[in-house]
């Protein structure tokens, strides 16, 4: 009974959390689960240990299928991949929201450690649940997932067309960070097609997005890309120019992480090569 309270427990922990993930609070909702790994283990390994019965296995799955973008952030791949291969196996025949989750998690692990054909899997199956079940923000980011897949595989014509697709999706379910991030990506494959034209607007939007938002790691997505598409111009000054403003930026929002007064200080106090304002950006965002 105790250790079914304390599996529930995390349930619920990870389910109060796991909305923030996608909001400029990320990075305190990781960082609280983060601190509870070792409980977030405990917990998974009571749910799954052998001939504990269907209803602590489906307790879970509903608990491995949101963490899949913290597994992510943690580098702990092998570890979320186990995971949720067991809570796939467990919702193999579900059509529900925790198979939703799950199929995600699966496919932002996958992704993350190089599995692009199984990436690319998941994230259909994903997109097409989330259709059926009207979770059309998820569904927005699973299509993007399939437009990242694409381009990794050089497969540029039905890159775009997806990650169009996905920034469709996002701006029907009025997500903005979705919105902002599947812009940032749309521009990288214009970039590797030669569609500076339509690059450079596209990227425009998703800082403005982004700035809106107040989210740093779509902040820093948007000026990597720009920094990125810059360089291809031929223009080194836009990249500095970019890393001092979200230096800047970083600053207005206040972080309790204390980081974007360090970058500001790097920007203002050097001038930044290429590979600097690159690593800057990334640093704050």
């Amino acid at each position: 009974m105790v250790r079914e309270h304390h599996a529930r427990y995390y349930l619920s922990l990870v389910g109060q959390h796991e909305p923030s993930l996608y909001t400029p609070e990320s990075s305190s909702a990781l960082a609280i689960l983060e601190a509870e790994q070792d409980q977030l283990r405990a917990a998974l390994q009571w749910c799954f240990a052998e001939g504990g019965g269907e209803e602590r296995a489906r307790i879970g799955a509903a608990i491995a299928g949101q963490l899949g973008w913290p597994w992510h952030m943690w580098g702990a791949l092998e570890e979320g991949r186990a995971w949720l291969r067991a809570a796939l196996r467990v919702t193999e025949h579900d059509r529900d929201r925790v198979r939703l989750r799950v199929l995600n998690g699966a496919a932002m692990v996958s992704s993350a450690a190089g599995g692009i054909d199984r990436a690319l899997d998941f994230f259909g199956r994903t997109a097409e649940l989330a259709a059926e079940l009207g979770e059309w923000a998820l569904r927005s980011d699973a299509i993007s997932g399939v437009a990242s897949a694409r381009w990794a595989k050089g497969e540029l014509d039905r890159a775009v067309e997806a990650e169009r697709e996905a920034v469709t999706s996002a701006d029907a379910a009025d997500s903005l960070i979705f919105g902002a991030q599947h812009r940032a990506l749309l521009a990288r494959i214009h970039r590797d097609r030669g569609e500076l034209d339509q690059a450079v607007p596209l990227l425009d939007e998703a800082l403005a997005m982004s700035r809106r938002l107040g989210e740093r790691m779509t902040i820093g997505l948007v000026l990597d890309n720009q920094a990125s598409l810059a360089a291809t111009l031929g223009d080194y000054e836009a990249p500095r120019a970019e890393a001092e403003a979200q230096a800047r930026l970083a600053e207005e929002l206040d972080s309790e992480l204390g980081a974007e007064q360090e970058a500001e200080a790097r920007a203002r106090g050097a001038a930044l090569t290429l590979d600097d304002a690159v690593a800057l950006a990334l640093d704050v965002g």
